[in-house]
């Protein structure tokens, strides 16, 4: 079990939303050069109680090692990671025999303080990986996924609550279907000026929509309006005429299946 604390005691600040940033008790970012070290502590960080076994943990961390390999690895990047950690907090990190766990009083996660539903177009470890690690890239995939439909959920909640009190909502869903990578980026650049424009219009709520997310799914109009919680959708499609990219909008009012402008 985890170790107890003074309430009052600083806490250690750990990102996960974007790219892994652990930040002391000062204020001083907290630099973690291993990319097991991020690992151990994104998992123990996000996990129930925030401890795991070790067996579980050198399975995920260094599935391709036999069982002394993977305990030696694990003892090291344990001893490594403290070694890092104990001049902004010594007692973050605790294990015995069976678990490695982190305090949960002395440290805040921004994944579980968050409840701003934007996040969920913000990848979960940007750009993080650990090649030939199956186990940890399935743990990352879920864990992506999983932040993905929290935020979603909760926005299609707010939108829920718009549309109830009579508020007209839209969202913008580019298709991306066939582009070229010249095609994606231009129709990208677009999409996010909309994005960045359109709030100007009081009377209109606009909500993000996650198709950066679901470029490799396929949704009927009137799922995406559902699932978003929208009145009307602003489509986008990126042609080429003559060798030129085009840009093609099409705005329809779902729930009526119109198309009101084109």
């Amino acid at each position: 079990m985890g170790l107890a604390s003074d309430h009052n005691e600083a806490k250690v600040q750990l990102d996960l939303i974007g790219p892994f940033r652990l930040t002391g008790t000062d204020g001083t970012r907290i630099i973690v050069t291993s990319k097991r070290s991020k690992a151990l502590i994104s998992i123990l960080a996000t996990s129930k109680n925030m401890e795991k076994t070790r067996a579980w943990l050198q399975n995920t961390l260094w599935c391709d090692r036999s069982k002394a390999q993977s305990q030696a690895s694990l003892r090291r990047e344990l001893s490594n990671l403290r070694t890092t950690l104990n001049k902004f907090s010594p007692k973050l990190v605790w294990s015995n025999k069976e678990m490695i766990g982190l305090n949960r009083e002395l440290l805040i996660v921004d994944i579980l303080q968050n409840d701003d539903p934007a996040d969920g177009q913000i990848e979960l470890l940007e750009g993080f990986d650990l090649p030939n690690e199956e186990n940890f890239e399935r743990w990352l995939r879920n864990s992506r996924r999983d932040h993905f439909q929290k935020m979603s959920n909760m926005q299609t909640t707010l939108n829920q609550e718009s549309s109830r009190a009579g508020q007209p909502s839209l969202s913008i869903w580019p298709d991306i279907t066939g582009l070229s990578n010249d095609g994606e980026i231009m129709l990208s650049g677009v999409v996010d000026t909309l994005f960045e424009h359109l709030p100007k219009l009081r009377w209109l709520d606009l909500i993000n929509s996650p198709w950066r997310f679901t470029k490799n799914e396929t949704f009927s109009d009137t799922a995406i309006a559902e699932k978003l919680g929208v009145t009307y959708l602003l489509k986008c499609r990126c042609t080429e005429v003559f060798k030129e990219n085009t840009i093609q909008f099409k705005l329809l009012k779902v729930d009526q299946n119109r198309v009101l402008w084109t």
